[in-house]
């Protein structure tokens, strides 16, 4: 008999997945992520249906997936109308991993693509440092690295996609001014944008700071060719939590400072 089980998320069940990633956490910026994070699924559950599945373990919520068809998010839109996206897979308590849990979300939704008639999986994979990191858990489930970014490909039949890299480019009016861009699908996707703002801010005072929903305003994220952070029209490569190359890289696109 099975230590947990998996149920498809509901209206019913949106604090639940919410709290595998959040865990309590409760600052003013992350709780506006989190009414963010689940009106977004609401509307995806009413534009295609489930969007995620969760793990329960003594009728607690241990972990998680979330995927989508990549046609629906503008950053994935170019892998086509045939690819099944996993944003991510998530388990990060200790007392439950090493149980099979991440493979059984994985086969779940790897089963659910088969049978929706999706040629191909395309997962995420990036590394939280916890436990196990996500390249290497695709990679052991027959994923392959697609060359491309942190994109792992599983086809399932027909030529494997084609993921396209980010090609950040400055339009008119970008100049003098920095753009941050987040979307509603992870509740942690608004408090890094506004702590990136703030980071800007206190080195560039003068430079307004603007963050843009790209969920809600594509055009303004596909014309620039997707980037995730652009100061005076160039695009920030550096994590924000590298906090020195970070500014570096905010100094040298703005010119030397203010």
């Amino acid at each position: 008999m099975s230590v947990f089980r998996l149920e498809d998320v509901s209206p019913s069940r949106l604090d639940d997945l919410v709290w595998v990633c959040s865990r309590g956490r409760s600052t003013p910026s992350h709780l506006r992520g989190v009414e963010l994070k689940k009106a977004w699924v609401l509307e995806m559950l009413d534009r295609w249906g489930p969007v995620a599945k969760i793990a329960y373990a003594r009728g607690q919520p241990v972990g998680q997936v979330l995927y989508y068809p990549a046609s629906m998010d503008p950053d994935t839109r170019h892998l086509g109308h045939t690819v099944l996206y996993i944003r991510c897979i998530y388990c990060p308590f200790p007392e439950h991993q090493r149980m099979g849990i991440g493979r059984a979300l994985l086969e779940a939704v790897i089963g659910e693509a088969v049978e929706r008639g999706f040629k191909a999986v395309v997962a995420s994979g990036f590394n939280t440092g916890e436990y196990l990191p996500l390249p290497e858990f695709y990679r052991r489930m027959g994923f392959k690295h697609s060359g491309v970014e942190n994109y792992y490909v599983l086809t399932l039949r027909g030529e494997p996609p084609r993921p396209q890299p980010r090609a950040p480019r400055p339009l008119p009016g970008d100049e003098g001014r920095a753009l941050v861009f987040y979307s509603p699908k992870c509740q942690f996707s608004l408090e890094f944008a506004e702590s990136v703002k703030r980071l800007i801010e206190s080195v560039l005072p003068s430079y307004p700071v603007v963050l843009i929903n790209y969920w809600e305003e594509p055009g303004e994220f596909l014309s620039r060719g997707r980037p995730a952070v652009m100061v005076n029209g160039v695009e920030i490569r550096a994590w924000a939590w590298d906090r020195e190359q970070f500014i570096k890289e905010v100094l040298r696109a703005a010119g030397g400072g203010q």
